[in-house]
């Protein structure tokens, strides 16, 4: 999962600064940026990079660490309860990275198909941090009060 990620980020990171270096993109007069933002395409493509190893180490260090409350690490099973409605997602608490959805797939968690990366540093996972399974938490949003509920930790 996050190994395919890495591979495609270093592969997309490499082109890019590459792509930086081109003569094509030598500066033509003190207004021309092309080189500039290649150059900051890049470094934040290798920063992606550095992101997605650091998350990879912190996912095999933390394999067979069976959490008790929501840290980093840890995969969270929460509820957002709305007015209308209610939607569950599985969450993995991770140090930087945040947004990606990866497949899952485990004989012995059959129901878990998909795993989105949670940034601890991101509204939701700032406030579930130290929860445990029961609890609920609530994150304001532009559009309102978003109330969640802890319903598993693994």
């Amino acid at each position: 999962m996050i190994e395919d990620h890495l591979a495609k980020a270093k592969e997309i990171a490499l082109f890019e600064r590459k792509a930086a270096n081109h003569e094509d993109l030598k500066s033509e007069g003190k207004y021309d940026m092309r080189q500039t933002e290649a150059n900051y395409l890049a470094s934040a493509s290798e920063q992606r990079v550095l992101d997605l190893e650091m998350d990879l180490q912190m996912a095999k260090e933390i394999q067979d660490k069976v959490s008790t409350q929501v840290e980093m690490g840890a995969l969270v099973h929460l509820e957002l309860q709305t007015a209308t409605n209610s939607h569950r997602e599985w969450y993995f608490l991770t140090p930087v990275l945040g947004g990606t959805i990866l497949p899952y797939s485990d004989d012995q968690s059959p129901e878990i198909k998909s795993i989105m990366l949670l940034s601890i540093f991101s509204p939701i996972g700032n406030e579930a941090l130290n929860l445990k399974a029961g609890d609920q938490f609530v994150v304001e949003t532009p559009k309102g009060e978003r109330v969640y509920t802890i319903l598993e930790i693994k």
